[in-house]
């Protein structure tokens, strides 16, 4: 039995040279990775249309392909992007701190800061202390992806630094500790350093990585230990200096402290060469970090080795959102967020509808209390859904529909197999919002993925006849809206 998704989170790590998708479905107890991408690219840019194309086309693809609109779809961006500062703040409290940010910026950037768009989240150290993490980004840059991924239908829920992700992803899986470390995560053309204490990013840096044997074979379908290892070498001391130069200029990190473990993630083939070079090098424990995926037939990754988990994390963080995200998308560009997903309400109602109607079918509502039991089970679905109004579902009208239900069965046996043959031949993809049973008329109302292919559908059965459309079809962001009569058979047509 396949698993019910009840929301779907696209990931999209961009870098310069390389783009990976990671598409993750929630359900009940957890986070599943279904499908991944990953595909190299010329750094993007306006006016370069075949390099743009190539991305639109590897996303619109790796969407057909999974037949999959995500709710919500996270981009990460390295940290060469964009301008990233921490630094403490004195303020009476949170509440007061977003006036003072702009001036905090101010400081920072070079140009006018109506140029950027900027996200900051803020910590409480001690009292009235704030820890802040500021970052900053053209925001003729970032709206140019932001139209690009309109292209194909994505609009962006959140836009942050990739290194948070892979810092969220080490928590979640539980092999963070809040001892000085460092994360690192290795690209094709540069590396990102974050120091980590106390479970945040104190310090972030950018290591350019310009060795052509390294960036050759980062795209290579595979490459031996030796070649691997040669290339680490060439790119080592580069991120050795950087890594120092981040602790040097921390100011929250004491004389005597010691860095106790360096997660490594990224790096392709290098990964396992540069480990040990790493943990050879500087005597610290050097983890590659992997996600686990369980193994399949069907492999839901195709590209090179430890490039997904940035992906990943940035699509689980799509998944469990927080207020405190860095997020440089602003207000009035964020999709609103909803508690309780539209395709998750309707899938709902579907099943419950189904379940009523199964019931009247196969035991003709046997016992009054069975009824009680659905109505409840209605009143709860509506409780939980009534706050979104682009969902058509009269559950103010349930109480009339268990009693249209009710008379249908002791006045009308006979369009019972009517209501059971429904149950069998509606696709998944719709779903029924009004049944009128009206002498030998039947009128359905509702909303369907593709409404045009239930005339025919309706036509087929062995049930009704002379299916036609009532009134013309209305589309809806969740599907086609329609309203479609038929004539029942009698026993003698």
């Amino acid at each position: 039995m396949k698993p019910v998704y009840f929301e779907k989170s696209l990931g999209i790590d961009i870098r310069e040279n390389s783009v990976c998708l990671a598409l993750l479905g929630k359900t009940w107890r957890s986070s599943e990775v279904l499908a991944c991408h990953f595909f190299e690219i010329e750094p993007l840019s306006e006016g370069k249309k075949t390099i743009e194309n190539k991305f639109l086309e590897e996303i619109n693809q790796f969407l057909i392909e999974n037949q999959i609109t995500p709710e919500t779809t996270i981009v990460g961006i390295p940290k060469n992007f964009a301008l990233f500062k921490t630094f403490h703040l004195p303020a009476p409290d949170m509440n007061s701190i977003s006036g003072m940010i702009e001036f905090e910026l101010e400081k920072h950037c070079i140009g006018d800061i109506e140029d950027f768009y900027y996200t900051y989240q803020a910590f409480p150290i001690e009292e009235r202390q704030f820890r802040i993490h500021l970052s900053s980004i053209n925001k003729a840059l970032l709206d140019y992806y932001i139209q690009l991924l309109k292209r194909v239908n994505l609009n962006p829920t959140v836009i942050h630094l990739a290194p948070f992700s892979n810092l969220d992803l080490l928590k979640s899986q539980n092999e963070y500790s809040d001892a000085l470390s460092v994360l690192l995560d290795v690209g094709p053309t540069s590396a990102d350093i974050a120091i980590l204490k106390g479970g945040n990013i104190i310090a972030l840096r950018n290591a350019i990585l310009s060795d052509k044997s390294f960036f050759d074979g980062y795209f290579r379908d595979s490459l031996p230990f030796e070649a691997c290892e040669q290339a680490s070498k060439s790119i080592l001391q580069n991120i050795l200096n950087e890594i120092q130069n981040a602790l040097s200029f921390c100011n929250e990190v004491e004389s005597d402290e010691a860095v106790e473990t360096i997660y490594l993630f990224g790096g392709s083939h290098f990964s396992n060469s540069l480990s040990i070079l790493l943990e050879k090098e500087t005597g610290v424990e050097t983890a590659v970090y992997s996600y686990p995926i369980e193994d399949d037939e069907e492999s839901v990754f195709d590209g090179p080795p430890n490039v997904i988990d940035t992906a990943i994390g940035l699509g689980i963080a799509g998944i469990n959102q927080t207020k405190d995200q860095l997020n440089f998308l602003p207000p009035e560009l964020r999709p609103k967020r909803k508690s309780f997903n539209v395709k998750t309400t309707i899938g709902i109602g579907v099943a419950a509808i189904l379940l009523l109607i199964a019931g009247i079918g196969g035991q003709i509502l046997q016992s009054s209390i069975a009824l009680d039991s659905l109505s409840v089970q209605f009143k709860e679905i509506k409780g939980q859904t009534g706050a979104f109004e682009k969902i058509d579902l009269e559950f103010n009208d349930m109480d009339n529909y268990m009693k249209i239900l009710q008379s249908i069965k002791k006045e009308n046996p006979l369009k019972l197999p009517v209501l059971n043959e429904l149950t069998k031949i509606i696709p998944r993809d719709t779903w029924l919002s009004d049944t009128i049973l009206k002498n030998d008329e039947l009128e359905i109302k509702g909303v369907s993925a593709s409404a045009s292919k239930l005339i025919q559908i309706l036509e087929n059965s062995s049930q009704l006849l002379d299916a036609s459309f009532s009134g013309s079809i209305t589309k809806q962001k969740e599907g086609e809206k329609f309203a479609i009569k038929s004539k029942i058979k009698g026993q003698n047509d």
